[in-house]
């Protein structure tokens, strides 16, 4: 005998499974960036590593966590997943200039990830090391989520912290959160690479900036576009149809 009740279980354990299965394609089909986006270590001997860089800006002397990150013992800069430091959001933002290591003139921004793709230059760098000096005002974007970005005035590339914006999907920023400063603000500092990772020495240090939200505020993975997931929803209602007038067929 047909039964609706198990009929319609059967369609949404396949619409489940359908959804699922078509989310999984989505992510296989992104380039693979989960986890942490390997960083070289320093060789030209005017320049200075990550470690050196935090302690500069932190004070103390950091030394590496198993985890990819750093510590002075009071301070921790954890690596952010190199798969969700891509957009960012919070209701208030200020990022200053750590150092450069470039040479060059480069220009840090943002630009809206809202689809207007509003793009704002927050500040210009021109010195190099720690004398690189350049600071936003604090910023409201309210509820709009935004890229971070930066131009460099030598090789004139613009680079984003969404990978999928770049040229070639290449990673040029990788990130740490900051914790122990005990501020009640939460801080995230970006090191970039201004360069193609072709031909660059991927030390991730060609600038430096730090982002400070008030309250809650920082990077956040990329949604799937809704456009995507409605194309789910229907391809998950067909097979589902497909199955019930199948398994109807069957018992009648």
């Amino acid at each position: 005998m047909f039964s609706f009740r198990h009929a319609f279980a059967g369609l949404r354990t396949l619409a489940l499974g359908t959804a699922a299965f078509a989310a999984a394609t989505f992510a296989s089909a992104a380039p693979a960036r989960a986890g942490l986006t390997t960083v070289m270590p320093e060789t030209d001997a005017s320049e200075q590593g990550h470690a050196d860089i935090m302690a500069h800006q932190y004070g103390g002397a950091f030394a590496a966590l198993a985890n990819g990150g750093y510590t002075n013992g009071t301070v921790t800069a954890t690596r952010v997943d190199d798969a969700k430091d891509t957009v960012w959001y919070g209701g208030s933002v200020k990022v200053d200039s750590v150092a450069s290591f470039a040479r060059s003139n480069q220009t840090f921004g943002l630009t809206l990830n809202d689809g207007s793709g509003t793009a704002h230059d927050l500040f210009s760098t021109n010195a190099f090391g720690y004398a690189a000096a350049g600071s936003s005002a604090q910023i409201s974007l309210g509820s709009s989520p935004w890229q971070f970005t930066l131009d460099n005035g030598a090789t004139l590339m613009k680079t984003s912290s969404l990978a999928a914006a770049n040229g070639s999907a290449w990673d040029q920023m990788v990130t740490y959160k900051v914790d122990g400063l005990a501020d009640g603000r939460s801080t995230y500092l970006m090191f970039w690479e201004d360069s193609s990772l072709a031909t660059g020495d991927r030390d991730y240090n060609d600038f430096v900036a730090q982002a400070s939200f008030s309250g809650a505020g920082g990077p956040t993975a990329v949604p799937l576009p809704p456009a995507a997931w409605a194309g789910l929803t229907t391809m998950a209602g067909a097979l589902a149809v497909t199955a019930w007038k199948k398994r109807k067929a069957q018992t009648a």
